[in-house]
């Protein structure tokens, strides 16, 4: 069982190294066939910084006496006229409800999706993938567990491939 401490140290660990490390990957638009097309690289790593801080901040608000089990949390979602994240969906069966509560409270807190440098926000799919771990070497294993998901998700032919990727 973890300290408060320790439970602070092990997410924020999480989330600086690998939860919001966003890929300007190619994300399905509303209209079949259309790319959205990232603005610009520096654009793209400015925002990527603001949102990792953002998400750690989020991740932090949750009841430190809370004791979470070793996961890897997806959600799915889309942009809202505010550019808050709407329509989130499990992407996978991991956690329990704490962890997915958590993951999904931090993502629901996220002001500045909007802001995303790409042509059209609104017609972008995120998938965020964090990683709740209660030591070093759990987040280790989880880290290298969601690399070899990201990779198959990567080259699959279906619409998975497409979402603007938080996390890996």
């Amino acid at each position: 069982m973890l300290t408060t401490n320790e439970f602070t140290t092990i997410i924020a660990g999480a989330v600086g190294a690998c939860m919001i490390c966003l890929l300007p990957v190619t994300a399905a638009a509303a209209k079949q066939g259309e790319d959205i097309v990232v603005s610009s690289s520096s654009a793209m790593r400015q925002w990527q910084k603001q949102t990792t801080a953002e998400l750690d901040r989020a991740l932090m608000i949750e009841p430190m006496g809370a004791t979470t089990e070793n996961a890897i949390v997806q959600i799915s979602f889309t942009l809202g006229e505010d550019g808050k994240a709407e329509n989130l969906q499990f992407y996978n069966r991991d956690g329990t409800n704490l962890e997915r509560g958590v993951a999904r409270r931090a993502i629901e807190r996220l002001a500045h999706l909007g802001d995303v440098p790409v042509d059209d926000p609104r017609d972008a799919r995120f998938l965020a993938s964090i990683i709740f771990a209660n030591d070093a070497a759990s987040y280790r294993k989880l880290r290298t567990r969601l690399g070899r998901m990201e990779e198959a998700r990567m080259a699959s032919a279906d619409g998975r491939r497409q979402y603007l990727a938080l996390g890996f």
